[in-house]
């Protein structure tokens, strides 16, 4: 009885690691991943990285550049497939160069609602996962994310009005706009960030 229930007990483990690796952004995934979901991650990413976490890496070269750099990275490494993005994207940003871009951090166009708009509905999921990557870090937590990106994304893009806009493009974004996508991100979190 005992080693039915020792099976039992791993069986249950196995199901729920596997549940859990489902939303891991490895290399298996990045390669899987079309490009404007990849952007998506990157953005999220460094977004979290530079206004949140206030980490060394600056993010400001051009998106594409960093994505570039992860892919050539894990075709380089097959071996590495099972790391996962938000690693290796440190790793690699040390060799992206952004010569003649702006050093200013207090960017204020990166990640509002018309960047939000232009993304598909998978880099937007993508920009979530990411960023949550990224927030993961974090050592003194503003809020918890207990749901799924996609959900997170669903969620900030009907607050910015993207479905609205998505049936009807002559249609504008309001004041919303101005607001950070982690701003709104925050809003949906499992505890409201205190001020």
């Amino acid at each position: 009885m005992t080693q039915t229930i020792r099976i039992l007990l791993l069986a249950c483990v196995g199901i729920a690691g596997a549940q859990q690796g489902r939303d891991v952004f490895d290399g298996h995934r990045w390669r899987s991943s079309a490009p404007d979901e990849r952007n998506g991650f990157v953005d999220g990413y460094g977004d979290c990285h530079v206004h949140d976490l206030h980490g060394d890496q600056r993010f400001d070269a051009p998106t594409e550049s960093y994505s570039l750099a992860l892919t050539e990275y894990y075709e380089t490494h097959p071996t590495e497939l099972g790391r996962s993005v938000d690693e290796v994207l440190l790793f690699v940003s040390k060799n992206v160069v952004a010569p003649g871009r702006s050093t200013d951090t207090t960017n204020t166009g990166f990640d509002e609602g018309m960047l939000w708009l232009n993304y598909s509905p998978a880099a937007r999921s993508s920009f979530v996962s990411g960023y949550l990557a990224c927030y993961a870090h974090k050592r003194i937590k503003d809020a918890t994310f207990s749901k799924r990106p996609e959900e997170y994304a669903r969620l900030i893009s009907t607050w910015y009005g993207v479905d609205k806009l998505d049936r009807d493009p002559s249609l504008q974004l309001d004041d919303r706009a101005r607001k950070k996508i982690a701003a709104v991100l925050y809003m949906f979190g499992d505890e409201k960030r205190a001020k």
